[in-house]
């Protein structure tokens, strides 16, 4: 037996063969970044990539200090899982499905139909939170 998985069982299968690499070049997201600022954007879709059975979402969210956080500003995502990587500043980043009060969000939303597809907001998260 070797990494769980005995000659009976076969050899694991990727979903995607050969997936692609993504490369978003920094003066692509310096772009959403200055964009953002003045067109007082919070997130933007910069890619949508197909994973095989999954899709990861790349997009440059940015936000100035936050006295307090946007009712039902928490958020998940049905069939899209995202990928932070903070540039700059700080953040405190909820993880995990215990959303409070989660509400699905109306299929109708430009968000839902153009960017991050289905899925649900609420108020708060029950999972503990890294500041990162």
């Amino acid at each position: 037996m070797r990494g769980g998985l005995d000659g009976a069982q076969g050899d694991p299968q990727p979903t995607c063969r050969m997936c692609p690499g993504t490369y978003i070049p920094k003066d692509e997201v310096d772009a959403y970044v200055k964009k953002a600022i003045a067109e007082k954007l919070t997130d933007q879709q910069v890619r949508d990539v197909e994973i095989g059975k999954a899709h990861i979402g790349i997009g440059v969210v940015h936000r100035g200090k936050l006295a307090s956080p946007a009712p039902e500003s928490v958020a998940e995502h049905d069939q899209v899982s995202e990928v932070y990587h903070i540039i700059e500043g700080t953040a405190t980043l909820m993880l995990g499905p215990d959303i409070v009060g989660a509400k699905r969000r109306p299929a109708t939303l430009e968000t839902v139909r153009l960017f991050n597809g289905p899925g649900s907001n609420g108020a708060s998260s029950e999972t503990a939170s890294p500041t990162i």
